[in-house]
């Protein structure tokens, strides 16, 4: 242990010699990096960090480029236009939930554990399809892998969002420290940092944001492993935000609370659900003729007349003449351009 190291570089420590996956081992460094003393007396210290930093990532990239395309990961196969993932605490009522969105018949039980694998179910949000899985119960300390923790955080990573069902606070706090702890970071946003790879040395653009000096910064990074880069800085940044930008173990991911069940309202619910995914349902319609609101696209939010003729078939995006639209325009069947931006629920007819 380094000169001088303190309560939180020691637990940062004992964390890396615990850790059971290049990931956590990773992520344990660049805490130890953050909370290290910085001083001449932790100079070789801090170099011998930086040492395991770029040979941890080094053998990750290697055996990245072995698995690649193996299918060795605990994942699971996606369907739908979204996969959401259904959390919470033992005897949270996950599984009644799960029934209740999608008509399926899950077991139910009033004892705990119930759930011993994942459940997957289809959602139908106005003829669109939502995977909805119910994952085994989250309890205090699954994120250090008791009941079958680290599978567990492992299928709620990989999804697209998150249902967080808890009965009271106290399981709410319990299920987002877990989930914290496991890197899965709930409704947050990833830093707006961005980089580029450069030529030579590390540079800022809008220094100003920096909340340390440019010294400290290269210093900082050099010892992550980071030597050439220009970099954007959009927002102030300190340390630990430099390190969390580069610590690529963290899962930032939408959710939604439910708090109880007996009040819930399905439709609304389900509107909620549904906008974790950030995309949009786009119906169309032959010229002359009606809607077709049992098949929508699916498309994401943003996306254009160009991107739906496209998705479509490439031939009919370029036969493209002109596109009307019912919903988000001022006026019914209202004539727009391929770049206009369509909304939820949109109608459009394409004429090619």
């Amino acid at each position: 242990m380094p000169v001088n190291a303190g309560v939180d570089y020691g637990l940062a420590e004992q964390k890396y010699l615990d850790a059971k996956t290049p990931e956590e081992k990773l992520s344990a460094l660049y805490e130890m990096v953050r909370t290290i003393p910085k001083h001449k007396g932790t100079e070789k210290a801090r170099k011998e960090l930086s040492g395991k930093i770029a040979k941890l990532k080094s053998q990750m990239e290697k055996v990245k480029a072995t698995k690649k395309g193996s299918g060795a990961n605990l994942s699971i196969k996606k369907d739908g236009c979204g996969q959401i993932v259904i959390v919470g605490m033992p005897n949270s009522g996950k599984s009644h939930l799960l029934n209740f969105l999608t008509n399926s018949n899950v077991k139910e039980a009033t004892y705990a554990f119930t759930t011993k694998k994942p459940e997957v179910a289809a959602m139908d949000f106005i003829g669109a399809k939502v995977q909805l899985i119910e994952v085994p119960a989250v309890i205090a300390g699954s994120s250090k892998g008791k009941a079958n923790g680290f599978k567990v955080m492992s299928w709620i990573r990989t999804a697209d969002a998150v249902i967080l069902l808890a009965s009271n606070p106290r399981e709410e706090k319990i299920l987002l420290k877990e989930l914290k702890n496991s890197k899965i970071y709930i409704n947050l946003e990833p830093p707006k940092v961005f980089f580029k790879q450069a030529e030579k040395g590390i540079s800022f653009t809008n220094e100003n944001f920096l909340k340390m000096s440019v010294s400290s910064a290269v210093e900082l990074l050099k010892t992550l492993g980071v030597h050439k880069a220009s970099i954007l800085l959009n927002e102030p940044v300190d340390e630990e935000k430099l390190i969390e930008v580069l610590d690529k173990s963290i899962a930032y991911m939408k959710a939604i609370i439910v708090n109880g069940l007996s009040e819930l309202n399905k439709d609304e619910l389900k509107e909620k659900i549904f906008g974790l995914l950030n995309k949009i349902l786009v119906y169309t319609k032959k010229p002359g003729g009606k809607p077709d609101f049992n098949s929508p696209l699916v498309l994401n939010k943003g996306a254009t007349i160009d991107d739906l003729a496209n998705s479509l078939h490439k031939d009919f995006a370029k036969k493209f003449k002109y596109a009307c639209v019912t919903g988000s325009t001022k006026y019914e069947n209202q004539r727009v351009s391929r770049d206009y931006q369509l909304q939820n629920r949109d109608v459009v007819e394409i004429y090619a």
